[in-house]
């Protein structure tokens, strides 16, 4: 009688959603939660990706939009090492875990990633349908004078 082996899968927990027509997730660790979208007070002369400002549990957030031409009715509230901020999204799909050896390297020069292709950890084809693996750490909100969010660490 033969012994079968086991495959191990290392899986990653990734939360996911829907932005314009695109799913995004973020490694769970960086989801401090999900809250409709509020009224939002304008910046003048901010950046387009910049959709405005509010006030969630106390604390004033930017909220951001990756996919110009998205309208959000939720906003993701992400953390990274420097910052907390809101993501405008149209849907929550929710948690997946993910197995590692899933995940794709990114092809730059993808017309579907180029809203957000600095930000891209890689891809999950999940049923063909492709899932961006975003990495919070490289959007962040350091600044209006840019006129894309970018990476303090550069």
């Amino acid at each position: 009688m033969k012994s079968e082996e086991s495959k191990v899968k290392i899986l990653k927990n990734y939360f996911v959603a829907i932005t314009g027509k695109t799913n995004i997730a973020f490694p769970i660790a960086s989801v401090f939660g999900v809250y409709p979208m509020p009224n939002l007070a304008s910046i003048p002369n901010a950046p387009e990706h910049v959709l405005g400002v509010t006030v969630i549990l106390q604390q004033v957030l930017p909220i951001v939009d990756i996919v110009k031409s998205a309208t959000p009715k939720l906003i993701l509230i992400l953390e990274n090492d420097h910052d907390r901020f809101g993501l405008g999204v149209e849907q929550v799909k929710g948690i997946f875990e993910i197995p590692t050896e899933e995940i794709k390297a990114v092809e730059r020069n993808r017309l579907d990633i180029k809203p957000f292709a600095d930000y891209a950890l890689g891809v999950w084809e999940n049923g063909g349908e492709p899932v961006w693996l975003i990495n919070p750490k490289k959007m962040v909100w350091a600044s209006l004078d840019n006129s894309k969010m970018t990476d303090i660490n550069k």
